[in-house]
């Protein structure tokens, strides 16, 4: 797997860390500037953070417990089960969850964005994206039609999600859900997918 992106402060060499953050290496991480980066969203993605935030409640400075961890999030999906397994961390973290989107916060992502309990950012050039969920269905006709209540309580459940999370209700993101939905940083700060929009520094002009 890649290493951290090059902005990422590089993670001390101590031993000690190395034997909490197992896996984190897989995962853009900063420690000491509180931020980590998901690229893709799995069944392992809520145990890559969880630990990070093990390690900030363990072994950080806990006078800083209530200093903001920032999500980064660039992505364009993953898993159901990983993304609820994100959110419910991120909504009963001890500090507070900054999200932040770069690029794309597609499908998983975007709820993961919108779940943030600090501030929600994206970058003013992200475009976030929201889905039904998606699965396969096979087996006996008993099954089948288990399989597929299920999915229907999953999707009813990531819509109420959204609607705790944002300022539309119910109704709205399930009409919004059933075709793949793209929208800006504008649209989404609109929504309340996100609180705040970075956008490019004003360069300098020099004074005439």
């Amino acid at each position: 797997m890649s290493r951290s992106p090059k902005n990422f402060e590089d993670l001390t060499s101590s031993p000690s860390l190395d034997n909490v953050l197992v896996g984190l290496s897989r995962e853009g991480v900063s420690v000491k500037q509180r931020k980590i980066y998901i690229p893709s969203v799995s069944i392992e993605s809520p145990l890559i953070l969880s630990e990070f935030l093990d390690y900030i409640i363990e072994f950080g400075d806990k006078e800083k417990i209530n200093d903001p961890v920032t999500l980064i999030i660039g992505t364009y999906g993953g898993e159901s089960y990983g993304m609820f397994g994100m959110v419910d961390l991120i909504r009963n973290a001890p500090m507070p969850i900054d999200t932040l989107a770069v690029g794309a916060a597609f499908s998983a992502g975007a709820w993961i964005l919108a779940a943030g309990t600090g501030v929600r950012r994206a970058y003013e050039n992200a475009y976030i994206m929201i889905h039904q969920l998606r699965g396969g269905n096979d087996g006996t006709m008993h099954e089948m039609a288990q399989t597929t209540a299920h999915y229907k309580h999953m999707q009813k459940l990531s819509e109420s999600l959204l609607a705790k999370f944002t300022n539309k209700d119910e109704k709205y993101w399930n009409r919004t859900c059933k075709k793949e939905h793209y929208i800006t940083a504008e649209q989404a700060l609109e929504v309340g997918v996100i609180d705040e929009i970075i956008y490019e520094k004003a360069k300098n002009v020099p004074k005439v």
